[in-house]
């Protein structure tokens, strides 16, 4: 308690793109949990108020300012699960009253993890092709900085588009030797992908987005898809994380409902105002009432079919059958029951 009292980590005002490397974002990420399960445990002990604070500083930290990169996005959005997390447990102890919880609404409300991803993906696309101007001009400059990126991340592997692995000095020599026409053909590549990127998740569906996983890279393009690979899954657990603020929205008018009534709402028309939607189809999130005290909250997640309230075998929770509002703390109260 006395180390976490002081979170310079999240209200230093730096944000998170001064943690912008690999092994800084997973510690600020596991910080984030550290406060996180701070805020849990005085929940336990009946410290409502020291929790809503807790939980309150990870909401409005510097760290979920809009950044410029989509790792720094990715982070930003483990800090807010965090918050929710520790925040669902007041929720379910029923250790919130309908101030702390008009408030918390007022919070979540304002989070915008799309629009920061978006920002972030045209950052990273004017970047991308600064970059490679750079590297068309000098090839040194260019030989220079994949020596930094080996350096920083030495063990990771870098491959080529026909996929064997190179060493510093043979992906020095490559980017010698490389035409610069195929330099200008990564940019067009990255660029009309990041495009067809923003295009899914503001006009489109997330649905749609590319798999670049599943595409055989060319010699040409081994920088564009290289960068690309993982910006879809970045995507989808950004729509995931829309989903849950909306269901914590909804579970929150679920709650004041509930201590106005004195019981669960039938359905979600009860509540008023109307909760969010769903972010993945536009109409209501789905709501089932269990018993008196328990219900069932969910998104209908990447596929766009309603399965129900079932997560699915899928390891990876982006592409879960159904988003289930907080399915594992349901699990451990059932387990208890039993």
């Amino acid at each position: 308690d006395e180390a976490l009292s002081r979170p310079y980590f999240l209200t230093c005002g730096r944000g998170i793109a001064s943690w912008d490397t690999l092994g800084a974002g997973w510690t600020l990420h596991k910080l984030a949990e550290i406060a996180s399960l701070r805020a849990i445990c005085r929940i336990a002990i009946d410290q409502p108020t020291d929790a809503a604070r807790d939980i309150s500083t990870l909401l409005r930290s510097s760290t979920l300012e809009p950044s410029t990169t989509s790792s720094s996005a990715r982070q930003s959005n483990k800090v807010l699960l965090c918050a929710l997390e520790a925040f669902w447990y007041g929720l379910a102890r029923n250790r919130w009253t309908s101030t702390d919880l008009f408030n918390f609404d007022s919070e979540l409300s304002s989070m915008k993890p799309r629009a920061r991803l978006l920002q972030a993906l045209r950052g990273e696309r004017a970047d991308f092709c600064a970059i490679l101007d750079s590297f068309a001009e000098d090839r040194s400059f260019a030989v220079r900085r994949i020596s930094e990126i080996v350096q920083e991340f030495r063990g990771l592997s870098v491959r080529s588009g026909f996929g064997q692995s190179f060493d510093e000095r043979i992906l020095s020599t490559y980017v010698r030797a490389m035409p610069t026409g195929a330099i200008r053909q990564n940019q067009v590549t990255f660029s009309h992908e990041i495009d067809r990127i923003l295009f899914a998740m503001t006009r489109g569906s997330p649905s749609t987005l590319p798999d670049y996983w599943t595409l055989t890279h060319s010699s040409h393009t081994c920088f564009a898809h290289r960068v690309l690979d993982g910006f879809p899954d970045d995507c989808l657990t950004v729509v995931q994380l829309e989903a849950i603020l909306a269901q914590a929205r909804t579970a929150i008018a679920i709650e004041l409902f509930r201590q106005a009534a004195g019981h669960l709402p039938a359905s979600l028309s009860d509540l008023s105002p109307a909760p969010p939607p769903d972010p993945m189809t536009g109409a209501p999130l789905h709501y089932q009432r269990v018993d008196d005290t328990r219900y069932k909250l969910w998104s209908v997640a990447t596929n766009g079919l309603d399965d129900g309230g079932e997560t699915g075998p899928s390891s990876s929770t982006a592409r879960a059958l159904d988003w289930v509002w907080q399915s594992w703390i349901n699990q451990e109260f059932e387990k208890a029951g039993d």
